[in-house]
């Protein structure tokens, strides 16, 4: 099985079983976690300027994007900053 592994992948996480299930995935994956400063544990980074602000920078930043929870946050949030399937992260 050929498996694409990206350079840099952010997590995003913003319930207590989305930060059990981040911590399974970074013990299998290169990702760096962000959530919540009332969540964040050990080796997690908090949002810097909120959750929409710190999605909308890793989007600039990371090859790859993985948000734990309600789809419909992510789409809102990213929507705006979509070009094309060529130049923006895997999401």
């Amino acid at each position: 099985m050929n498996t694409v592994k990206p350079e840099s992948i952010a997590l995003f996480c913003l319930t207590p079983g989305g930060v059990a299930l981040a911590k399974r995935l970074a013990a299998m994956l290169p990702l760096t976690c962000f959530t919540s400063e009332k969540l964040r544990e050990e080796g997690f980074i908090p949002f810097d300027g909120g959750f929409a602000n710190t999605a909308r920078q890793a989007f600039t930043t990371y090859t790859a994007l993985i948000f734990i929870g309600a789809t419909g946050i992510a789409v809102r949030v990213l929507a705006p900053l979509v070009n094309d399937k060529f130049s923006d992260p895997a999401v």
